[in-house]
């Protein structure tokens, strides 16, 4: 009988793994799944200060697509701020707020490569603290020294004027055109699809559908025709711009006025009311205002300053 227990005992001894056993294949599996999932460490102070260098990419998709995975997600999440979602407030505000950290520690690590990048832009995110001097961070990266609206020592854009900052937005949103068409247009298989168009007052705005294995992509004429544009907005090309900026405009009124917004009534509000006070004339005033904020912008004031 004792033999028998003895047996059994041993049996059992032989079969149970040690704890050394279980620890090594707990390993083994984490491991696997590390490399299965990528592995982050979002709590560690130094993976914070030092994202960049913690490890190679734990993917081999391609970056154009992770970076429509990313829009779409932050698309949604600000759609969910905007309608109210406090959480989502809360979420968009730290996703935002901790980009703009990495992209601060990144200019440090990479900053011949930010630096190139950030000259093109007009203006360039930062963490600004009341006591901090915002300045030296532009200064740094050269932000604006080879961007499409042209900076210079002593030059002040008036952030204040509606129509500056409508011409603004259709610059920026040009340039976006520009640059991003061509990937839609020529990095993956694409087919035009039917048109449509939308009208404002006399103008008619055609529209065309790309097909392509990420969607369908709403392209207006206007939009195709920025491929072709200059890289810098200067006094000898303005009108260059103006041509599918003033297109872009008219749909952003339509646009806008169709979901409820304001920006058409505004518009016209400020426009010159014109010598019959027509919607029309005031429509024309406006878009006549917003090229000259163009021109403006163009620096036509320093132009002439140098002619003089």
């Amino acid at each position: 009988m004792k033999n028998k227990q003895h047996a059994k005992k041993n049996t059992s001894t032989e079969t149970k793994p040690s704890r050394e056993q279980e620890v090594a294949a707990a390993r083994r599996e984490l491991e696997k799944l590390m490399k299965q999932k990528g592995c982050y460490a979002p709590f560690s102070i130094q993976s914070v200060t030092a994202l960049a260098n913690l490890r190679k990419s734990s993917t081999q998709r391609l970056t154009p697509d992770i970076i429509a995975q990313l829009r779409k997600c932050a698309q949604e999440l600000l759609n969910r701020a905007f309608a109210g979602d406090a959480d989502a407030m809360k979420e968009f505000c730290w996703f935002a707020h901790n980009l703009i950290r990495q992209l601060t520690f990144l200019s440090e690590k990479k900053q011949k490569e930010i630096t190139k990048i950030a000259s093109t832009y007009e203006d360039w995110p930062i963490l600004y603290a009341p006591d901090d001097d915002p300045r030296a961070i532009y200064d740094k990266l050269h932000v604006g020294t080879d961007s499409l609206v042209e900076r210079y020592a002593g030059r002040k854009i008036d952030r204040e004027n509606h129509w500056t900052n409508v011409a603004l937005l259709v610059l920026e949103q040009m340039r976006w055109c520009k640059e991003r068409l061509p990937e839609i247009t020529q990095n993956q298989p694409c087919w035009k699809m039917s048109r449509g168009s939308l009208s404002v007052g006399k103008t008619s705005i055609q529209i065309y559908y790309y097909d392509t294995r990420n969607g369908i992509f709403e392209v207006p004429e206007w939009c195709e025709w920025c491929r072709d544009l200059p890289d810098k907005l200067r006094p000898g090309n303005v009108d260059e711009f103006w041509r599918p900026g003033r297109l872009a405009v008219l749909q952003y009124w339509y646009e806008n006025q169709q979901t409820g917004g304001s920006a058409y009534a505004e518009a016209l509000k400020l426009a010159h009311r014109g010598k019959h006070g027509l919607e029309s004339e005031r429509r024309n005033n406006a878009l006549g205002a917003i090229k000259r904020a163009m021109i403006s912008l163009a620096g036509e004031t320093k132009q002439r300053a140098m002619r003089s």
